[in-house]
């Protein structure tokens, strides 16, 4: 009877090769997900060290993960933040700050914040620093401090659907599902309440770059991820509602919430390199900023005199000559009057009586003189 050979020897390679096929499988598998695509790859001066006022966790559902999954959290040190520590010595340790405004501490309110804290938030920007805003689900909250304040149209928990739409191809989102930034924005609407319950931008300040804009359940459309450049730095508004990050249906997993805040941590700053190919106006707003020709300033057209000037004076009366031209004028000496008083005239009635004496002692000159008698008389 032939022996049978060892199981063990025969199955050798079919083990390695199972193992290893097993493996790349787990690989492929955290890096695309089930026919997603791949996270992100870390980007050459993202974050590293980040702040979180507050902490990760958000009062109406959901969190902002600080651990896998998704793959590519680890590269970063995350450290909560008290409200009432924010100030610029405690943010010196940090090149990038969240500020959850839905978390416990913040209880979705600005005013948790000091004024002081405030200013020191947007120096840090201004300094190089990123800061990515959070308030998911909270009512309308004051921005005014910001230095492009903004103002939000909030639905609150209404647990709907929406639209969702990338308008820019970028480091932060993209609509190719071959790029690895790809998010995919129909299936968030759609299969999530993350569009539905959004707050969007009703402002419209061009500082603001627009690179998610939508439509929630409320019927109320805008921007929801935009991002502006301050000084070195970048700030970043997420209006979608995290209810289901960290627990997303698939799809929109792997390429969902838990992406674009990866994505967010992952965007390099100082520079950016981002593009801003459409600002935060209306697109009838961009027509007109891009094609409007100043109109030039109306010259006043100099208005007709309205007096009506004075006759000029009649000619002065003509003087004899010697031989019947028009002497010299004789003008009456300066009084300090008006050149037409009354005061001038004897001195007229004189020039004339002289000018007529020279005029006929002239013309005599032409005859001659008889003294005595004349003639048979």
């Amino acid at each position: 009877m032939n022996a049978i050979p060892p199981v063990k020897a025969l199955n050798r390679p079919v083990v390695a090769a199972t193992v290893a096929f097993v493996v790349a499988g787990l690989l492929l598998l955290a890096l695309f997900g089930v026919g997603g695509s791949a996270f992100a790859d870390p980007h050459a001066g993202q974050s590293v060290d980040v702040a979180m006022v507050g902490s990760s966790d958000v009062i109406n559902g959901g969190y902002l993960p600080e651990v896998t999954p998704p793959a590519g959290l680890a590269d970063f040190n995350f450290s909560d933040l008290d409200p009432a520590d924010v100030n610029g010595t405690n943010l010196a340790d940090f090149d990038t700050v969240v500020l959850n405004v839905a978390s416990e501490e913040m209880d979705c309110e600005t005013g948790t914040l000091l004024a002081d804290a405030k200013t020191a938030l947007v120096s840090f920007v201004q300094a190089g620093g990123k800061l990515i805003i959070y308030d998911s689900e909270c009512p309308p909250n004051d921005y005014s401090w910001l230095p492009f304040p903004f103002t939000t149209a909030n639905p609150g928990a209404m647990g709907g659907y929406g639209t969702l739409t990338i308008v820019e191809e970028n480091t932060l989102s993209s609509n190719d599902g071959e790029d690895p930034h790809f998010i995919d924005a129909p299936n968030l609407g759609s299969e999530t309440d993350a569009v539905g319950d959004m707050n969007v931008m009703t402002t419209r300040d061009s500082h603001w770059c627009l690179d998610m804009e939508g439509t929630n359940s409320a019927e109320q459309t805008g921007p929801v991820h935009v991002y502006a450049r301050y000084g070195s730095g970048l700030i970043i508004y997420n209006g979608l509602d995290v209810d289901y990050m960290g627990d997303e249906p698939e799809p929109p997993w792997p390429d969902g919430l838990d992406k674009i805040w990866l994505q967010e941590l992952q965007q390099p700053f100082d520079p950016d390199n981002l593009l801003c190919r459409r600002q935060v106006v209306t697109p009838e707003e961009t027509h007109k900023r891009s094609t409007r020709t100043p109109t030039p300033t109306a010259t006043a057209t100099p208005e007709a005199p309205t007096e009506t000037p004075l006759p000029p004076p009649p000619p002065p009366p003509p003087t004899a000559t010697p031989y019947g031209g028009v002497g010299p004028q004789i003008v009456a000496p300066t009084t300090g009057v008006g050149a037409e008083t009354g005061a001038g005239l004897p001195w007229t009635i004189m020039g004339l009586a002289i000018a007529g004496a020279v005029g006929a002692v002239a013309g005599l000159g032409g005859y001659r003189l008889w003294s005595g008698k004349t003639g048979n008389r």
